[in-house]
């Protein structure tokens, strides 16, 4: 199988499914919007509770008018009594609101975003094992953490902000037209320009944001790659620790520089506003004293809370505009990962079927090329393997040995042709439903021998681990731990040997119980004896069962074995375990 990955990685280059610019891709706003339908309730109780907010906080300034103008300058203390009552109840009110909007914004966001997370993670299952062994996986980790990490906040608080913000500057207008129509004209039009400075300057982020993108996912490429066991043992026996060092410090100084860059951006923007909308009530006064005189001194002081008012939603609106504009390309770039997914995988199996022996196994006219490739590796093969038997398939590196595990496993498609199971005079073409595939360099879950035995199915005893353990000849190194089933075996198996994760790989598929085992260089690491030994207690643990083995090496035959060498030139040639047998070209 490994042969199969740098094949495909050699012929592909290091390139993603994905890498194409995020820019190519639209972001598909409507899904977006879709995703909101589920949460529709909560959604328009959060936008009733803001609505609510609204009122309230265009309502205090207004109050206040009356206060000044009325109850103060003409002495009515009952009036005053009733006017700050309801003020009070209001600032109250409006707080009580706030803490109901954060509980349901921050539930319907996570929501979303866990939906969303989910998505992808379920995409990634679903790409095909050509698609897997092409991109990076830091590619999809940068989609997990940092792209749908970005669009949190706004399918969080979007929605909402605009609503909120929108109501608020329409409430307020209206309010402040009842009481100068030129200073709301100055204040919108002021509005109107600061929004087309904001969004000139978000276009440029969100330009940034798209490099960054790039730029992060190279940088946890190479510190996996550098700090992993194995990077960590490349750089030093090759005393090039330095380099590896040099390499991430360069890509870190590049992000260093593009994430000043792109904080940056917009700072000058936002200083503009900042200054404008300061400077506005500072002209009301001015206004007031001068050109205005016909304004109350309450008219202006409502006038001024309420510019705030306005000034504040505008802010507010140009933010989730700019925003919105930024989480544009991590929009697009999860929307192309999810649409980018390559459907060619096989269907997906939940469940291995419950049998215990196979009639056959056919490949029938199989053809197989790696992608980009013209060249098949495997070109209409057409043989079977009898249920029961034993098979080992050799030959040089390169000739398609692990993709015919592959392809017997059913955990890819042959372009052409098909792989067939016969089970109880039925034929059925998922193999898959009836395989387990052991690879040479297996997958280990950082945990503990015995959970990563427990994989193999829901519920297995005490008694089955070891009995799998000792078919796979590693019950007495377990027994010899001072935690035994319960002895850690770190990233990637990294505390044991890789013939102790070779076998304890083994005993895992062996609890799956499966009539069909395909073993892909998956003893290649285990001492010569050791692995006759295994050998022999496969083929005593089921006689029924169909053994797989590919293999640059042969064990002692016992005669009743299958053999097959596939060709350079394509083809395979088969023989039997005597060595007088006569080899014939398929």
């Amino acid at each position: 199988m490994e042969v199969f990955m740098r094949v495909v990685r050699r012929r592909l280059g290091r390139r993603g499914p994905d890498s194409e610019s995020p820019t190519a891709v639209s972001v598909p706003w409507r899904r977006l919007a879709a995703r909101f339908r589920p949460q529709r309730r909560r959604l328009l109780l959060s936008l009733l509770l803001a609505l609510l907010g609204v009122v309230l906080g265009v309502a205090n300034p207004l109050l206040l008018q009356r206060i000044i103008d009325t109850a103060l300058v003409k002495h009515h203390p009952l009036e005053l009594s009733l006017l700050c009552g309801i003020m009070l109840f209001a600032v109250v009110a409006g707080g009580l609101l706030l803490i109901g909007q954060a509980v349901l914004n921050q539930r319907l966001g996570q929501e979303l975003v866990h939906a969303l997370r989910m998505e992808v993670h379920d995409a990634a299952q679903q790409r095909s094992v050509e698609d897997l062994s092409r991109g990076p996986v830091s590619d999809v980790q940068a989609l997990l953490s940092n792209d749908i990490g970005a669009v949190s906040d706004v399918l969080t608080f979007a929605v909402q902000a605009c609503v909120t913000a929108g109501t608020t500057l329409v409430a307020s207008t209206i309010a402040m037209i009842t009481m100068s129509w030129q200073i709301t004209v100055f204040s919108v039009v002021l509005s109107i320009l600061l929004n087309v400075l904001n969004n000139r300057y978000a276009r440029r982020r969100a330009m940034l944001s798209r490099a960054q993108h790039g730029r992060l996912a190279a940088l946890l490429q190479t510190a996996a790659e550098n700090v992993s066991l194995s990077g960590a043992l490349l750089g030093r026996t090759m005393a090039r620790e330095a380099w590896q060092r040099e390499r991430f410090e360069a890509l870190s100084e590049d992000v260093r520089e593009q994430t000043v860059a792109l904080r940056l951006a917009g700072r000058t923007s936002l200083a503009v506003i900042n200054i404008a909308l300061g400077a506005i009530p500072v002209f009301a006064y001015w206004a007031a004293g001068t050109v205005l005189p016909g304004l109350s001194i309450g008219s202006v002081i409502a006038l001024t809370v309420l510019q705030s008012r306005i000034s504040m939603p505008v802010q507010q609106l140009l933010q989730t505009a700019s925003d919105i504009q930024m989480t544009a390309g991590p929009f697009a770039r999860i929307f192309g990962y999810l649409d980018g997914a390559n459907r060619s995988r096989p269907v997906p199996v939940t469940t291995k079927r419950a049998v215990s022996a196979l009639d056959a196994v056919s490949l029938e006219g199989v053809s197989y090329r790696y992608p980009d490739s013209s060249t098949p590796v495997i070109d209409a093969l057409s043989v079977e393997v009898p249920g029961g038997s034993t098979l080992f398939v050799v030959g040089d590196s390169g000739v398609g040995k692990s993709t015919l595990a592959l392809l017997v496993s059913g955990l890819i498609k042959p372009l052409v042709g098909d792989v067939r199971v016969g089970c109880h005079g039925k034929t059925y073409a998922a193999s898959a439903e009836f395989a387990v595939l052991v690879s040479q360099d297996p997958a280990l879950i950082n945990s503990s021998i015995g959970e990563n035995l427990r994989l193999a199915r829901g519920s297995v005893s005490d008694a089955e681990l070891w009995s799998a353990l000792a078919l796979a000849c590693l019950d007495d190194f377990v027994q010899g731990l001072p935690e035994g089933l319960d002895t850690p075996v770190g990233e990637d198996g990294a505390l044991l040997s890789s013939g102790q994760r070779q076998r304890l790989s083994l005993a895992r598929a062996v609890l799956v119980n499966p009539p069909l085992l395909v073993i892909d260089e998956g003893l290649n690491a285990v001492p010569l004896e050791l692995e006759q030994q295994i050998y022999e207690n496969l083929r005593a643990w089921s006689p029924e069962k169909t053994l797989v083995f590919v293999s640059h090496r042969l064990p002692r035959l016992r005669g009743d074995e299958l053999v097959w060498r596939l060709l350079p030139e394509g083809g395979v040639a088969l023989t039997d375990g005597n060595a007088d047998s006569r080899k014939v070209r398929i």
